[in-house]
């Protein structure tokens, strides 16, 4: 479990990265409506980062000074004892304290009076452009003020890439986490049940193991839609003799873990699904060796599609006319952290500390084949560990734990 020092500490790593006498702007998010008296929150990823908190509707200041001192200021939403009845217990201002360690907490409805005394200097004024566009109507309170504002959303991206110790630790567990619900989900998979329920026995086995969520909605394509790469409905019947692929993941304590994993459903692949399989897994071991520092996501992209095409060759497999893009038609990789997508791009140098997945996949629409193997890199020099490696991948293992012994 995190506790308040890290997140005090990632303030500290923004002081450094602002220029005297500017002030930020992080919102946490507002409550989405679902129905009457039902609404759905997910915390702005930049805010839990820099505070933990993941209440709605409240606003983190921070102002450093013409000295380069930092200011901290929490506005949280005051305490209503009726609201509470229906939707549950609220933080008191004495509650942020103690979990921010910030002093300068006032309730929202107070900003408006303490805000443009933070404005005398005319600071150089940032605001997280991250947010949803439903949620931005908060900014134009601040438009009195200045009509200038610079986005830190790419300022905090940078400190995020770079996970610190408890980071990493806290995406191992939502890995082991996940890894120990898809043994249970392979060891129940069999065919003619529809694709839903082994993505809710997915679900309830990471929070039965003490994960507060999924870190996306979990996608299980069987057969055809195993081409599909955001495949969400799971609501077809799987169907004896087909490959079932699953992404999913756990999400601890804010951190997500990001796995994909490709088995045959009744526990015994073709010999077509086999020469595909085990070409897209040299693949996919080949590359990890490469995930090092100063190496990018470009070049492993690049270097993704040489290798499958030698490998499926290898195999036997003719490759599309067309080229290996037919059969294979999104990026190598992405970082991990409080986001599934954390934010990277497709230029991105790798650096130690970063946790970027590893996910070739090879879909070939003809064959009724999709697979795609994925795990979570940590870079570290020229040793890059698997964060997710207890996790079966390995055609004997994937046999054992679906109850088969290899011919």
């Amino acid at each position: 479990m995190l506790n308040k020092n890290f997140f005090t500490k990632n303030r500290k790593k923004l002081q450094d990265k602002l220029e005297n006498n500017s002030i930020v702007f992080v919102y946490s998010g507002m409550e989405i409506p679902q129905e009457s008296n039902v609404n759905l929150f997910f915390p702005n990823s930049n805010y839990y980062y820099l505070t933990g908190l993941d209440e709605p509707d409240q606003l983190l200041v921070l102002l450093k000074d013409q000295d380069g001192i930092l200011n901290e200021f929490l506005f949280i939403p005051q305490k209503n004892p009726n609201l509470e009845k229906w939707h549950g217990y609220k933080m008191s201002i004495e509650d942020a304290k103690d979990k921010t360690d910030i002093d300068n907490i006032f309730y929202v409805n107070d900003k408006d009076e303490i805000l443009p005394k933070l404005f005398k200097e005319n600071p150089t004024t940032y605001i997280d452009e991250s947010l949803q566009i439903y949620e931005k109507d908060w900014i134009n309170g601040l438009k009195e003020f200045t009509n200038e504002f610079k986005n830190i959303d790419p300022i905090i991206g940078e400190l995020r890439l770079i996970k610190e110790a408890e980071e990493i630790e806290e995406i191992r567990q939502a890995g082991k986490i996940t890894g120990e619900a898809i043994l249970e989900v392979m060891k129940s998979l069999k065919p003619d049940e529809f694709e839903y329920v082994p993505a809710s026995l997915f679900e309830y086995q990471v929070k039965k193991r003490g994960a507060q969520d999924l870190s996306f909605p979990t996608i299980a394509a069987s057969g055809k839609n195993g081409v599909i790469l955001h495949y969400v409905k799971n609501n077809n019947k799987i169907n004896d003799g087909d490959l079932i692929l699953f992404d999913l993941g756990a999400k601890l304590n804010g951190y997500c873990a990001d796995v994909s994993r490709t088995f045959p459903v009744n526990g015994k692949f073709t010999k077509t699904q086999l020469k595909f399989y085990k070409a897209l897994l040299k693949t996919q071991k080949e590359l990890i060796k490469e995930y090092k520092r100063g190496v990018s996501l470009r070049y492993l992209q690049e270097l993704t599609k040489k290798h499958l095409e030698k490998n499926l060759k290898e195999q036997g497999i003719v490759i599309p006319k067309s080229g290996i893009d037919e059969w294979y038609y999104h990026s190598i990789g992405h970082s991990l952290g409080i986001d599934t997508h954390d934010n990277s791009n497709r230029d991105l140098i790798l650096e130690n500390g970063m946790i970027i997945t590893c996910e070739p996949g090879v879909y070939s629409k003809e064959d009724n084949i999709g697979i795609r193997i994925e795990d979570d890199i940590l870079i570290n020099d020229n040793n890059p560990i698997v964060l997710t490696d207890g996790i079966p991948k390995e055609i004997n293992d994937i046999y054992k734990y679906m109850n088969q012994v290899e011919e």
